[in-house]
């Protein structure tokens, strides 16, 4: 944060330097001042933006924690495993049936996350109960 606000200074600076180039009557200056202002104001959002997405980033990947993804579905449960992921997730009716939808139609969808490996493994014997391949994935980043 301490470089944010640097930058921040340094746009007021040249937003005042842009000002009072303007009164003297040189617009040419005015503007380049402009620019060099906006341009500190580009940099300090992208610093703001890249530490927005680490601290994003450690909360969606918490250690020791795992999802579970479904895979397959028995087309003649459907309906019952419709119902068994609204009840663990707690999703309307519509959100559960388009997690299943999107299996049907040859997509894995993610069926809840960061949860312990207990619960997880609880969630997927209940779906594979009701006619869905479920997997217990830990939850690390890929990259």
């Amino acid at each position: 944060m301490k470089s944010r606000w640097s930058l921040a200074g340094v746009f007021v600076l040249f937003a005042l330097a842009a000002l009072i180039v303007g009164i003297s009557g040189n617009p040419t200056i005015s503007a380049l001042f402009i620019c060099i202002a906006m341009m500190f104001v580009a940099i300090s959002s992208s610093m703001t933006n890249d530490t927005l997405i680490e601290e994003t980033l450690e909360d969606i990947f918490e250690p020791g924690t795992f999802f579970v993804r479904l895979e397959k579905i028995d087309e003649e449960q459907k309906i019952a495993l419709i119902k068994v992921i609204k009840e663990i997730t707690g999703l309307s009716l519509r959100q559960a049936k388009d997690k299943v939808d999107a299996v049907r139609l040859g997509s894995m969808s993610i069926v809840i996350d960061r949860i312990s490996h207990q619960q997880a493994t609880s969630i997927k014997q209940m779906m594979e109960s009701v006619g869905g391949t479920a997997v217990v994935v830990d939850n690390k980043p890929l990259f």
